[in-house]
């Protein structure tokens, strides 16, 4: 019966988010009810399963994407989470007139559960893989760049050419809108220890802001 917000904590280097009751945060804990706080990104996660189950081809891209789209409320509560969804109108003006998702949920121990991000202290990436990304990086680049020069290149062309999967090239084509600072961390050693291409190239967000907080550079 509370609104939630997004929290966060840092312990012994370690970076933890939550979302809590406001009057957890008010300190109210007696009205805070039955869930208090609890890990955002299990939360993120099932809710945004639990949105790409129920609204099939409707929702794709990333699951901020999907979550943006369909989500009107997510109700926590201390054994399920009740998801309301927009409609295709995406009005979403009266929940009342909105379908109801409800999955199940129990609320998981939060020290462990809450872990977002270790950052570079805890290990750093190695240079071969700093190698491994920048050289992804660069010949991302250097196809975006002739797709936007060459009005007769695409994606397959480039694919044959490289002796790749068409797919392989789509895959990493993103990697050319990389965030400056990013592509800075990972040449000087300072991006996570577990950072892959993979992980980098699968949902990246536009915004250099939003790629950079995902990732606490």
């Amino acid at each position: 019966g509370n609104l939630m917000s997004p929290t966060h904590a840092n312990k012994k280097g370690v970076r933890y988010r939550y979302y809590t009751s406001q009057a957890l945060l008010q300190g109210r804990k007696a009205d805070s009810g039955s869930v208090a706080r609890v890990p955002a990104e299990n939360i993120e996660t099932l809710v945004a399963q639990a949105l790409r189950s129920n609204c099939s081809a409707e929702a794709s891209g990333s699951d901020r994407v999907v979550i943006e789209q369909h989500l009107v409320r997510a109700e926590v509560r201390a054994n399920e989470i009740a998801i309301s969804v927009r409609g295709s109108d995406r009005s979403g003006e009266d929940e009342t007139a909105t379908p109801t998702i409800t999955i199940p949920f129990t609320p998981p121990s939060l020290p462990q559960k809450g872990v977002r991000h270790v950052p570079a202290a805890g290990g750093s990436l190695s240079e071969s893989d700093s190698v491994a990304l920048l050289t992804a990086i660069a010949r991302s680049k250097a196809w975006v760049g002739e797709l936007l020069l060459d009005p007769t290149a695409d994606f397959k062309t480039i694919a044959e050419r490289e002796k790749l999967a068409e797919r392989h090239v789509r895959f990493l084509a993103p990697l050319a809108y990389l965030s400056p600072r990013i592509v800075e961390a990972i040449a000087e050693g300072r991006a996570p220890a577990d950072l892959a291409v993979r992980r980098l190239a699968r949902n990246l967000p536009l915004a250099w802001a939003e790629q950079e907080r995902c990732l606490y550079i």
